[in-house]
């Protein structure tokens, strides 16, 4: 189509050159703060026994590795640590496999290599035994109080560690393939200004959010100062690897719903509609991957004029200057009246309309 330099200056039509250069997407999604499930530890019994003393008793209490956090009163290891002992008292010789299998039975009953060995160098029974945490953290749940019985392999303590912690951010589906594990990651809280965490992208996870048409990509955060806290919203900026690209500016894509379109500006008054492919939106420049080539000149405002299919499709003919009075751009009037209305069509009659030169039409439908 062709516009004339007058109407182009009246339209404030604007052009840029499609040009070439490395394209650094920078993805910004919200997400909240979670336990990082890789640094879980389950604390449970080895066999049936009494709750006599607990050292930690609310959820969410810190503990350190290795830290006292319950006793126990195991009924079962008496007998069991009577026999052993008994067999260890004996003289004579071939007596190993009897305390082989004395020991045994001491790991049947729960009993570590640890607890055998105290009971064998101190020589009496020890009905009592103290776990300890696993690993240092926080008691994300605590199910167990003072005077329960508890059975064998029942959980007692879930401890969760804080030096790391995951986010689950929340990515639009459309810029999912640019999303790789490894990807650098950076995140801010609102409840922690001035502080930025560093970390990488774990996981992209299989599933994808209906109502908000997102993924979910884990990010694995550096917490070692414990300052973030499971639930926390935060922030996450995420930089993908820098590829080479053509680009133009944003304002001059125009998305129809069906189509992507730019306005290829060839010579000074010749424009043309080109359907493109899209990349990435970065820094108010858009990647194209497909329908261009570096040197051409695009429309980056006016396209209000052609924001429709219709108006892609128009002739030339409408933004061309045409004299005042060409009898291709008059108004032709007449009078009629609507007969019936029906089946998404309107029947009406009219009369003559002399400027067009057409007689009266007594019926005639309308879409």
């Amino acid at each position: 189509m062709t516009v004339s330099s007058r109407v182009q200056q009246g339209l404030g039509i604007r052009t840029a050159e499609v040009s070439r250069r490395l394209i650094t997407p920078h993805i910004e999604a919200a997400g909240s703060v979670s336990f990082n499930e890789r640094e879980q530890a389950i604390v449970q019994t080895r066999a049936t026994a009494y709750v006599e003393s607990l050292h930690v008793r609310a959820t969410f209490d810190r503990v350190a590795k290795g830290q006292a956090l319950v006793d126990l009163y195991v009924p079962e290891w008496v007998a069991a640590q009577e026999e052993f002992l008994s067999v260890r008292r004996l003289n004579g010789t071939d007596l190993a496999t009897l305390v082989d299998a004395a020991k045994q039975r001491l790991r049947q009953v729960g009993m570590t290599d640890a607890e055998i060995q105290g009971v064998e160098s101190r020589g009496t029974v020890q009905p009592r035994t103290t776990l300890a945490a696993p690993t240092g953290g926080v008691v994300a749940e605590l199910a167990v109080r003072e005077g329960m019985t508890v059975m064998a392999g029942a959980t007692l303590f879930r401890i969760n560690g804080l030096s790391t912690v995951w986010v689950n951010a929340a990515v639009p589906e459309s810029q999912a393939a640019l999303l790789r594990p490894g990807v650098a990651a950076k995140a801010r809280s609102p409840a922690l200004p001035g502080s930025e965490f560093a970390g990488t992208v774990q996981a992209i996870l299989p599933d994808v959010d209906i109502a908000t048409r997102t993924i979910r990509a884990r990010i694995e955060l550096d917490n070692r100062d414990q300052a973030l806290a499971p639930g926390m919203f935060v922030n996450v900026s995420l930089e993908t690897a820098a590829t080479d690209g053509l680009v133009v500016p944003s304002e001059a894509v125009i998305r129809t719903g069906t189509r992507t379109v730019v306005i290829v500006a060839d010579r000074a008054e010749q424009f043309h509609p080109t359907d493109v492919e899209i990349g990435a939106d970065v820094d108010g420049s858009t990647e194209i991957k497909r329908g261009l080539t570096a040197g051409q000149s695009v429309v980056v405002s006016g396209q209000f004029l052609i924001d429709s299919e219709a108006s892609l499709r128009a002739t030339s003919t409408r933004m061309q200057d045409v004299p005042a009075g060409d009898p291709t751009t008059r108004e032709h009037a007449g009078e009629g009246r609507i007969t019936a209305i029906g089946n998404g069509t309107v029947t009406l009659s009219h009369g003559p309309i002399p400027s067009i030169q057409w007689g009266a039409i007594e019926l005639a439908e309308v879409s």
